[in-house]
């Protein structure tokens, strides 16, 4: 695309944003009116013998030009700092090169969708009630997302990205719907294959080979056809169940002890060398991408990457502290405080599952008596200066938002609560949490990889099949 038609998508799409939002920007530019009717200076005005009446209506015609022109430089810094930095998302390097930097003339419908969706993405600027943020209080307050770009730009967790891909996917004129049936079955999968592992001792390999001709199926799938016909939700959500089958499988292995601690973490590391080495040298083999993605989908998929490599640093960050904690004195963990606690600790439980975070069945009194210790004791283990107990009472006074999913204390208070399960069913939760960083690690490298490549989805299922296929040749029964 050449400057002149991307300056005349700009001008357009600034004087849509300007109009839609005039009386926001009325509210916070009108009052300059008087300052600028001050420095009006009509030089000719005693040559051409201005009446007062006269002289005041150009000073008003001078203001009102003046406050227009602040409100649309306003819009224009904005829309250029969309542009700028938010096509890409955190990387200035990925700007959507492939729809604002084309060499030949764009057809008209692909200017018009350019603009709609910078309007779109500007707009969000001057939304009401925080529409893309979590509060974590709520509250009847009216609020514009003012740092929008600036917390996108940050990854902050504070925001509701599923939300904010909702709302680009919702506003997408040619987006596909979600094929609900196609997601049940991959979670069907991901359900029978942790129920085989759990029933069968001996069939790690089976699984894992029949994890690799899912993956195959799923690249088949999607990645022989136009992607701009599939709903980019949905791709991301099977990958994810993808991901989370893999890191269950050797999550699995490891608590039915089949496989030693020191053969798992054997393949994991090896992995993770393996894909750092490609992050240097092999970056550029994969298949090239041609999705057909139009510019909202490609949005969202890389939105949804950014959110994955965020998430993915926190859980890591959380994982790492878990796996090294500092040594403790043996105590004793029920003392008098036990019983106040115990409701408060079920009411913890309680609130995890109706959050989706997690689902406790089968608890025991042992269980409780390590969460209360985990919980209530344990000092030593804090996440970015806060312990587990202060958590735990932010949330007990429903000081977090309904549905704050990602918040990092959260998350952390929930595997304090994993740990205390594991403990009080004899498993060594260092080991457990050694396995999880690597898994993370290796995740976190495969994201990157992906950013790297354009965003390209056949590095995503190229990688995991690698993990597997190394799993497979571990085995002797390959």
């Amino acid at each position: 695309m050449n400057t002149k038609e991307l300056d005349a998508i700009k001008k357009n799409a600034i004087t849509r944003i300007a109009k839609k939002y005039d009386f926001k920007l009325e509210a916070k530019h009108g009052d300059k009116r008087d300052q600028f009717r001050a420095e009006y200076r009509a030089e000719s005005a005693t040559e051409h013998d201005y009446s007062e009446e006269a002289l005041e209506k150009k000073r008003q015609k001078y203001a009102d030009r003046k406050v227009k022109e602040t409100k649309r430089d306003e819009v224009r810094k904005l829309l250029n700092q969309v542009i700028k930095s938010n096509f890409g998302l955190t990387d200035d390097k990925l700007f959507l090169q492939r729809f604002l930097y084309k060499e030949d003339r764009l057809a008209e419908t692909q200017k018009k969708e350019i603009e709609d969706f910078l309007v779109m993405i500007a707009s969000l600027r001057y939304e009401e009630n925080r529409i893309i943020y979590y509060d974590k209080i709520e509250t009847d307050r009216t609020s514009w997302n003012k740092n929008f770009f600036r917390d996108l730009k940050k990854s902050s967790l504070n925001m509701d990205f599923t939300n904010l891909c909702n709302y680009v996917s919702e506003n997408n004129p040619n987006e596909s719907s979600i094929d609900g049936e196609k997601l049940e079955t991959a979670q069907e999968m991901q359900f029978k294959l942790k129920k085989r592992h759990c029933d069968n001792d001996n069939i790690s390999f089976e699984i894992a080979d029949s994890i690799r001709k899912w993956i195959d199926k799923i690249s088949e799938e999607y990645l022989s056809t136009n992607l701009r016909e599939k709903n980019v939700l949905e791709l991301y959500s099977i990958i994810g169940i993808i991901e989370g089958c893999i890191f269950n499988f050797f999550e699995i292995c490891y608590l039915k002890k089949k496989e030693s601690f020191k053969e798992i973490c054997n393949i994991l590391e090896n992995t993770y060398d393996r894909f750092f080495e490609l992050n240097l040298s092999e970056s550029s083999k994969w298949k090239e991408y041609k999705t057909g993605y139009d510019i909202y989908q490609e949005y969202e998929w890389r939105l949804m990457c950014q959110t994955t490599r965020k998430e993915n640093s926190v859980r890591a960050s959380i994982y790492e502290l878990l796996k090294n904690p500092a040594e403790i004195p043996l105590v004793e963990i029920v003392d008098n405080g036990y019983l106040e606690k115990r409701v408060k600790i079920q009411q913890l439980l309680q609130w995890y599952m109706e959050h989706n975070l997690s689902r406790y069945e089968s608890i025991t009194e042992d269980n409780l008596k390590m969460m209360y210790y985990e919980i209530y004791k344990d000092k030593s283990i804090k996440y970015k200066g806060v312990s587990a107990e202060v958590v735990a009472n932010k949330i007990l006074r429903n000081e977090y938002y309904k549905g704050y999913q990602l918040d990092e204390e959260v998350l952390f208070l929930q595997y304090k609560i994993k740990k205390a399960f594991l403990e009080s069913q004899g498993i060594d939760s260092k080991e457990y949490f050694c396995i999880k960083y690597d898994c993370c690690n290796i995740s976190q490298i495969i994201w990157n990889l992906f950013q790297v490549n354009e965003c390209n989805p056949t590095v995503l299922l190229d990688l995991y099949r690698i993990i597997i296929i190394e799993w497979i040749k571990s085995k002797p029964e390959c």
